[in-house]
């Protein structure tokens, strides 16, 4: 499977955020990657950040991308990013197929399962988890993270991490597969999107998938709002 998102744009680096919704803006991003994939199609096409299209503008935005499924651009469409009022004007409309949940469901954080699945399933949507890491606080930049929090990691995932990786010692397991194996673990999660940078990543991804779900008594006590250290 092939997959892409549209919405936001590359900026001078990976913190300035720069979006073009346009209509003309997002077909031709599409055709960008299409061209880098050198593909036809693609499988699945997000719209990334859908939080950032104004109310107003979200029936256009929403016929662009049918349109561009009618086309044959690609064959589903999924919203990446986003809950609560966010959703307005996506997940009900009947023309998206796939909701992905970033940095709201995983070890750090577990708002999503309540306040996000039922919404998701109640519309007929798959549910992807994406960034079992929490961006990386699960993982190879724990320690940067807990020594200087960046902005857009709140206190809350950062105390839940300091015990996620004690809970981790105790296991005699790295903090990241604690993290990857518990989101394999999650029923309510149909896909897992992991964030490997390299071969080396992947190949760590993949065999923390291939050790398969976390014990039950272990995936519970990670599962609890409280987590005691």
């Amino acid at each position: 499977m092939v997959s892409t998102k549209i919405g936001r744009v590359p900026g001078r680096d990976g913190l300035e955020i720069k979006f073009d919704y346009s209509s003309a803006g997002l077909r031709d991003e599409l055709q960008r990657s299409l061209d880098a994939l050198g593909l036809p199609a693609v499988d699945l096409l997000f719209l990334h950040e859908p939080a950032y299209v104004p109310g107003a503008e979200r029936p256009r935005v929403v016929a662009v991308m049918h349109q561009l499924q009618a086309d044959g651009l690609t064959r589903r469409l999924g919203v990446a990013g986003g809950q609560g009022a966010e959703w307005d004007g996506y997940i009900e409309t009947g023309n998206f197929d796939v909701v992905m949940l970033f940095r709201r469901l995983d070890a750090a954080i577990l708002d999503g399962l309540t306040a996000d699945l039922p919404r998701v399933r109640q519309a007929g949507l798959a549910t992807y988890g994406a960034s079992p890491l929490h961006m990386g606080l699960l993982g190879n930049r724990y320690g940067e993270f807990v020594r200087e929090r960046p902005d857009w990691v709140w206190p809350a995932q950062i105390e839940r991490a300091v015990r996620l990786q004690a809970l981790a010692n105790r296991q005699g397991m790295p903090l990241s597969t604690l993290a990857h194996r518990f989101m394999f673990s999650v029923a309510e999660v149909d896909r897992v999107v992991i964030g490997a940078r390299n071969p080396a990543g992947l190949a760590a991804a993949l065999a923390d998938f291939s050790a398969g779900p976390l014990p039950a008594g272990l995936f519970d006590e990670i599962s609890s709002p409280t987590l005691v250290p």
